[in-house]
């Protein structure tokens, strides 16, 4: 191990802290079996090199999942301005996208920025609007799913969930089109380019999910969230956070959504205003031309009018 890593007393034991570099080596496979053992022990009785380590396995899932065009890597890390995973951010970009180019970093846990989507890749569900003349078409004007994507692929309605290792995705209306980039190991990217879906992500799992759209990167790790495209002249997304955090950057401005919260938010309703005290205002209801009966048959005679206080 390297001199310079650090000292700290935990219950009357020094303890040796290993530097971020250090961890990083040990995530990219560079350390012996000893020293990596040795790592690996001391993440175990350490909450901060836990901390830490926990960090660089969820940045690497994110550099997996997420990158089609080199060009987008730098856009994400020029996101993280003002974090301390700005660094790191930089340096992981230039050495997984040397490694195989395209590969790009989903370091926050919601990125937004303008791109133009790529096409549609390993398409797994997908509805769009049927014909009006089309013979059996769904009763909202949308063809069934077409599960396992492609030309001539069986058609069957669209699936009420669909389960992955990581949790589910429900609640997907059409017209949509779902498509899974990447799924291996511990990270997990999907795209959606259009219509809206829910997602509930378990923390036990220990997979990085990414859900691209249009205009955001969504990048979360155990928590129930909802994401929907508005085709509002440019596509535009909207994010419903159920259970846990989200954070989104949109416009240089991070801003958290937590349980409950959206993203854009929403203006509260105005609360209605009452009327000043001591203000009573009357109001005179004429009564109507023909005098009532009653159900037997009597006239009830009525006051010419009837006044309301307020």
């Amino acid at each position: 191990m390297r001199a310079g890593a650090r000292e700290r007393r935990r219950g009357g034991r020094r303890m040796q802290c290993y530097t971020e570099e250090q961890w990083w080596q040990l995530n990219d496979g560079l350390l012996d079996a000893g020293p990596s053992a040795a790592m690996d022990a001391h993440r175990r009785a350490c909450p901060r090199c836990a901390a830490l380590w926990g960090e660089i396995r969820r940045i690497e899932g994110g550099l997996r999942a997420i990158a089609p065009q080199e060009e987008r890597c730098n856009l994400i890390a020029a996101s993280a301005v003002g974090t301390h995973l700005r660094r790191l951010v930089l340096r992981r970009c230039a050495r997984v996208t040397a490694a195989a180019a395209g590969i790009a970093a989903a370091v926050l846990l919601v990125s937004v920025f303008a791109s133009r989507a790529p096409e549609d890749e390993g398409l797994v569900a997908r509805t769009a609007p049927a014909p009006a003349d089309a013979p059996g078409g769904a009763a909202d004007g949308a063809a069934p799913f077409a599960a396992n994507g492609g030309a001539g692929s069986p058609e069957t309605p669209p699936p009420a969930e669909m389960q992955f290792a990581w949790g589910t995705v429900s609640g997907i209306t059409a017209p949509a089109a779902f498509t899974v980039v990447r799924a291996a190991g511990d990270s997990f990217c999907a795209r959606l380019a259009r219509g809206a879906a829910r997602f509930e992500v378990d923390p036990a799992a220990g997979t990085a999910v990414a859900v691209e759209t249009p205009d955001a990167v969504i990048e979360v790790v155990g928590t129930v969230f909802s994401v929907a495209v508005r085709d509002e002249g440019r596509s535009r997304t909207e994010v419903v956070v159920e259970r846990g955090t989200v954070r989104v950057v949109h416009d240089g401005e991070a801003v958290i959504v937590s349980a409950g919260e959206s993203f854009p938010p929403r203006a509260p309703d105005a609360p209605p205003v009452p009327p000043p005290a001591g203000d009573t205002r009357n109001v005179d209801v004429p009564s109507p031309q023909a005098e009532p009966e009653s159900p037997s048959g009597e006239t009830i005679d009525m006051p010419p009018s009837v006044r309301v206080e307020y």
